[in-house]
């Protein structure tokens, strides 16, 4: 769901969000977040910043060319 306790089952699912849901099924759900910054378009403090870095880092997910995710 969101932070405002809603869960829009009608919207499209963001590449930052499915990134998010299969690490959290795969018992990652506790990553801590770092400064490390694997994307040019994915800041530290982005929300899903900890998944995508961890799941890029093990080889599971790859960006775009030009050095972007497209969270």
């Amino acid at each position: 769901g969101y932070e405002d306790g809603t869960f829009k089952p009608e919207n499209n699912i963001t590449r930052a969000e499915l990134v998010t849901l299969v690490m959290r099924l795969v018992g990652m759900a506790d990553i801590p977040s770092s400064s490390e910054q694997k994307f040019s378009d994915v800041a530290a403090d982005y929300w899903a910043a900890a998944y995508i870095n961890h799941a890029s880092g093990m080889g599971l997910i790859d960006g775009y060319p030009d050095g972007t995710f497209g969270p």
